[in-house]
């Protein structure tokens, strides 16, 4: 440490000057150099996300429905929920708006009976 340190005059600077050394070795990842989002900025990504599908993973849809893993897959088999889709080669996943609208239609039944 003693050479590199005294080197580039690490040990005799200030703390601000510090600061403003990592700042400038390291842009993207130090606080020095992170700015806040504007609402503009806020409020397009509020929007971009919004409009953006989730892929859920089977224990997700179990909290979501309170249904089992067998009854999910026999509904699916019956055409009754939604179906998964492959994510990679051993993964399965749902689409989350799905879920919620098959959840909404059961609530509706309910409503109607």
């Amino acid at each position: 440490m003693g050479f590199l340190s005294n080197h580039f005059g690490y040990l005799t600077m200030t703390e601000e000057q510090r600061t403003v050394s990592l700042a400038n070795a390291y842009p993207f990842d130090h606080p020095a150099t992170r700015t806040k989002p504007t609402p503009t900025h806020s409020a397009s990504l509020a929007a971009f996300n919004s409009n953006r599908e989730r892929a859920i993973r089977l224990p997700e849809v179990k909290r979501i429905t309170g249904l089992g893993t067998t009854t999910i897959y026999e509904l699916m088999g019956q055409g009754k929920f939604p179906k998964n889709f492959s994510t990679s080669a051993k993964a399965k996943a749902w689409l989350e708006s799905e879920v919620q609208d098959w959840l909404s239609r059961r609530a509706a039944t309910r409503n109607a009976a």
